[in-house]
Formats: structure tokens, sequence, C-alpha cells
């Protein structure tokens, strides 16, 4: 199983590009921009309910957060 998990996408590119996260380890989440993991928060609060109107992302496995390139 990858460590962590994309959930949802705010549906925007670049910049502006936000994801929700899941650790895998311990299912936290956690709202993160790529090329910004060292502001990654882990939160016990499911993020991706109540992201309800972003895209969902299918769960899709990684690694490693800095491999993100969006």
């Amino acid at each position: 199983m990858a460590k962590f998990s994309i959930l949802k996408w705010n549906g925007n590119y670049g910049g502006k590009a936000v994801f929700v996260v899941q650790d895998n380890s311990n299912k936290k989440q956690s709202l993160f921009t790529p090329g910004r993991v060292k502001d990654v928060t882990w939160v016990d609060k499911d993020l991706a309910g109540e992201m309800k109107d972003w895209e969902n992302f299918e769960n899709e496995p990684i690694e490693n957060l800095s491999d993100v390139i969006f």
C-alpha cells in the first residue's frame, strides 16, 4: 500500500491547485498544495467529506508528496 492517497482536488492547476491527501498509516488528512510539503498539517477530520464539491481523485496512491507536480 502506498504511503499517501490523493482523495480530492479543487480542479485548479499550478499554484492554485489544492488536494485533500490522506496518510494511509494513520488515516489523517490534510490540504496539500504541490511544492509546499512543509505546510502540510495532518488532522483527524474528514476533509474529503467537507470538500464534497471538489473533484474526486480516486484515492490516487503516492509514495512521496514532494513527487506531486501539477
